[in-house]
């Protein structure tokens, strides 16, 4: 097969449900509540992506998704190719990794896997006063410079009264899902089926450790070691013979980043921590 060039593009899709509120750039926050927004700065480690003509099987406990629908478009070892987004315009050639030129068909789905480390960066001025994770209060709240599982042992935040942060990049172990879809903390699968109003996209994430099974909802949080999903798409992708040029892959980030609440009761501790992205695969023809 021919091997061709994805040009990474960022798409942001608009009204997507969940969002915050933001107000002439202050967002707003409440005790005990939960928003997606999009970050500064968001970056992962895509390990393989598949092209699929019918929904993939999905992972369980005891087996790998089913991917007999699926052929493979891009994939890396254990470095990944790292996706870096930092503003709403910027494309590149993807590099780091192997692509290939998928069979002709029409392509309903895709199936993501990707590392289960990523990167945020944010600095924002909030409607209410928190309290930083590491420290601080007031209604300017950043990421700090560091790394952790923020759902299990905190850190990710700082807050000031003034204006005068500088967001570090902070490095989201990610090892549960938890109020995106009023999922509990723990859960190793979450649903995005009426997350992007006005689009036809749903989207199934999963916890995966492995041999490529999800993780048992009761299991160590050490034994994940990526995040795998299936993403529907608005329109199918048709792939033809002797007129494919390239295949595109834009990357949304509007709810990138979740801001919520640590803490319940009277205090409001501000925690960041990764968000979904959803993608648009599309072609170009000679």
């Amino acid at each position: 097969m021919n091997k061709i060039f994805p040009i990474l593009l960022l798409l942001i899709i608009p009204n997507i449900s969940h969002t915050c509120t933001i107000t002439s750039g202050v967002i707003t926050n409440a005790n005990d509540s939960a928003c997606y927004t999009q970050p500064d700065y968001y970056s992962i480690k895509l390990l393989k992506v598949y092209l699929c003509t019918s929904e993939p099987g999905e992972p369980t406990t005891s087996s790998a998704a089913d991917l007999s629908a699926c052929h493979i478009l891009a994939e890396s070892g254990s470095s990944g190719i790292t996706v870096t987004l930092e503003d709403t315009s910027s494309s590149t050639i993807l590099s780091g990794g192997t692509f290939t030129r998928v069979p002709d068909g029409v392509y309903t789905h895709a199936y993501i896997r990707l590392d289960n480390v990523i990167s945020l960066k944010m600095d924002k001025e909030f409607e209410n006063s928190s309290v930083g994770a590491t420290g601080g209060t007031g209604k300017y709240c950043a990421t700090v410079a560091g790394s952790g599982d923020e759902k299990q042992n905190g850190g990710s935040t700082v807050c000031s009264s003034n204006d005068n942060l500088n967001a570090g990049i902070w490095t989201s172990t990610f090892t549960a899902f938890a109020m995106i879809d009023g999922s509990t903390p723990g859960s190793t699968k979450v649903s995005l089926t009426d997350f992007f109003p006005g689009k036809d996209i749903t989207m199934d994430i999963f916890l995966v450790g492995s041999g490529g099974k999800r993780i048992d909802a009761n299991a160590n949080r050490n034994t994940i070691d990526y995040i795998e999903a299936t993403q529907s798409f608005e329109s199918p992708v048709v792939i033809e013979e002797q007129k494919l040029k390239s295949v595109n892959i834009a990357v949304g980030i509007s709810t990138g980043i979740g801001i919520w609440d640590s803490t319940i009761g009277a205090t409001n501790t501000m925690q960041f921590s990764p968000g979904p992205f959803v993608t648009d695969i599309t072609v170009t023809n000679y």
